[in-house]
């Protein structure tokens, strides 16, 4: 896929929000090129806190909120996400745990 323009119109929000948004078409075709478009219902739990990292996400449209862990109580809404986010990659390139806990709050293409 290396070389191509990526044409699926489902990622078009990664190219014109968020930190994507202001590479040249070439990079973001290199980078959308490297993934796959899942498409996540609401309510579904990408990861939680204490998985091991096993991908990024760049939501492409929808909803999500990360949710942080407080020992001895609730869990704790600290972030809400759209269009552009990308998100799990701290984790993934540091090999590390998950901190937090990703779910859908509406449907939610995401590159993958």
């Amino acid at each position: 896929m290396h070389g191509e323009t990526i044409t699926d119109d489902r990622l078009s929000p990664l190219r014109e929000n968020g930190w994507l948004s202001t590479r040249p078409r070439e990079i973001q075709d290199e980078i959308l090129g490297l993934g796959v478009v899942c498409d996540y219902p609401s309510g579904v739990f990408l990861y939680r806190a204490g998985d091991p990292p096993t991908r990024m996400f760049g939501i492409a449209k929808g909803r999500l909120e990360m949710i942080f862990p407080v020992q001895g109580r609730p869990d704790v809404s600290v972030h809400g996400a759209g269009p552009g986010a990308w998100f799990a990659h701290p984790a993934v390139l540091a090999g590390d745990r998950m901190t937090t806990t990703a779910r859908t709050l509406q449907p939610a293409p995401a590159l993958v």
